[in-house]
């Protein structure tokens, strides 16, 4: 193929002006031929949906909205695997006449919601397999069927969902505490308020990362500017270093994301001082002005992050309260069956509940209904419309998504000493001509998959990492071990910027 061809190029065969320049020269079979050549591409490379259009790279501030919900997402999954292991845990012990009213009462909400949630977690797992083979081997057949059978689940278990978790609260009405209703109301409004400061935080964090992105542009601008009139900014105030290095830290909870962000955000501060560097007439008032801006973006984001930090001081807090508060209700209702002996209720030594059915079954109900209710209303949805926002350029006919392939050459096999395998004591053999081939196969679409790091495809592919990190690994080769892994390259290298990462796409591969 002609070299200037390949995926996303300027010249690519998808742009119709390209290919009219050509057809207006030549014989009409040339043309013809030239018409055959372009459909046969147009199929073979049908893994964008509009040819010719490159996805829109990411700025800084759409990469921290993206990375946010890809945090929120691999969140989700942990807590998801954390109750499907809880749920096996109470399913293999059984009832025992020997349990209270209360925790004989939690056994069939219980097996309720461990249904609904086992569904929810086989759902993920298979939605980090297709992601999988998306970016190990370029293409995805069911993706799309398990992202909508995924956005149905909520509809499919409302019924179910609903009437676990009426039947969740009823083991408070078997206590026998004076007041455990009225405290077990009170418990639940401030359980309410605990869901809705995380909404609070997501809603404050949308201005936080326009501000970052302003902040950055215009730090890199004075910087071009002190460099152009050889002057040199004063030392900021200590606040800034301070709300720098918590945004830096609480935003995201995954390093990995932390390391994506903080990319994007230098990328963005070198390239408006690089703009800057271009221009020859600029005097003190632009610098005084540039200052000027920089120092009112700082305080503006200053304020909003010193909110976002209180109020997840304040939930944060709130949460223990909580923990708290049940503990304490669950004592009460133990000590109120044993005559008031609280002593009894409870373990000197490690201090907690002896009837640890009860203790341990309470918090699981409450647990598995709070986080199905809220995953299914707000964490699931934003998930679902990340994914099909990233991948939307790759999505072919039907269920189908395919990544970009590029037109290059082969492999070659240079280093031959990796193509042998070792025998007993040490010895090397070539390898058997089908692992050969397997091998080269998966050299050769490693090689030839190609997606930009500056990208948002590049974020359904951190969601990957993140997702195989907490349900484990299903890309594994004949002999059990890891596969190879979609290499991604890095943006055009920008001076002066943070080193690259794996996260940002070197070529290395898991």
């Amino acid at each position: 193929y002609p070299k200037a061809f390949h995926v996303n190029s300027p010249m690519s065969p998808g742009r119709t002006k390209d290919s009219g320049m050509v057809l207006g020269h030549g014989p009409w079979i040339v043309k013809f031929l030239w018409l055959i050549w372009i459909s046969m591409a147009k199929s073979s490379t049908a893994g964008v949906a509009e040819q010719g259009v490159e996805p829109k790279p990411l700025t800084a501030m759409v990469a921290q909205r993206l990375a946010a919900t890809v945090d929120a997402a691999a969140s989700m999954a942990t807590s998801s695997g954390q109750l499907a292991a809880a749920s096996r845990s109470l399913a293999g012990e059984g009832t025992d006449s020997a349990f209270t009213d209360q925790a004989v009462s939690l056994a069939e909400p219980l097996r309720m919601l461990g249904a609904v949630n086992s569904a929810f977690y086989a759902l993920l797992q298979r939605l980090r397999d297709e992601l999988g083979l998306l970016f190990t081997s370029g293409q995805s057949n069911n993706l799309e069927a398990v992202l909508s059978e995924l956005s149905e689940l909520a509809t499919v278990h409302r019924a179910t969902l609903k009437e676990a978790s009426s039947k969740t609260a009823t083991w408070v009405r078997g206590c026998q505490a004076p007041d455990a209703e009225v405290l077990y109301a009170s418990f639940d409004k401030r359980h309410a308020e605990h869901a809705a400061m995380d909404v609070e935080l997501q809603n404050l964090g949308r201005p936080i990362y326009k501000l970052r992105e302003e902040r950055a542009a215009a730090d890199g601008r004075l910087a071009g500017l002190e460099e152009l009139l050889g002057r040199q900014r004063g030392r900021r105030p200590g606040e800034e270093y301070e709300t720098a290095r918590y945004l830096g830290a609480m935003l995201f909870r995954w390093e990995l994301l932390r390391t994506k962000v903080a990319h994007h955000l230098a990328y963005t501060h070198t390239a408006a001082k690089e703009e800057t560097l271009k221009g020859k007439r600029h005097t003190a008032a632009d610098l005084e002005k540039a200052e000027e801006r920089l120092g009112m973006l700082e305080q503006r984001l200053g304020r909003v992050a010193e909110s976002h930090k209180s109020l997840a001081e304040r939930r944060t807090s709130l949460g223990r309260e909580l923990r708290a508060s049940l503990k304490s209700l669950l004592l009460n209702c133990q000590a109120a069956s044993n005559n008031g002996a609280r002593e009894a209720a409870i373990s000197k030594r490690f201090r907690v509940l002896r009837d640890k059915r009860l203790g341990v079954g309470v918090q699981a109900a409450e647990e598995f209904a709070r986080f199905l209710n809220s995953s299914f209303a707000h964490s699931l949805p934003q998930t679902l419309s990340m994914i099909r926002e990233v991948l939307a350029p790759y999505h072919v006919q039907g269920e189908q998504y395919r990544l970009p392939k590029t037109w290059k050459s082969r492999p070659r096999i240079g280093r031959w000493w990796e193509w042998l395998e070792v025998e007993g004591a040490g010895a090397k053999r070539p390898l058997a001509h089908d692992e050969f081939e397997a091998r080269f196969a998966a050299a050769k679409r490693r090689f030839s998959l190609r997606v930009s790091a500056h990208e948002p495809v590049v974020m359904g592919y951190l969601l990957w990492i993140l997702l195989e990190e907490e349900l484990g690994s299903s890309v594994l080769d004949a002999g059990g071990a890891r596969s190879e892994v979609l290499a991604l390259p890095s943006p055009p290298p920008a001076p002066e910027t943070t080193s690259p990462t794996k996260a940002e796409g070197t070529e290395t591969t898991r």
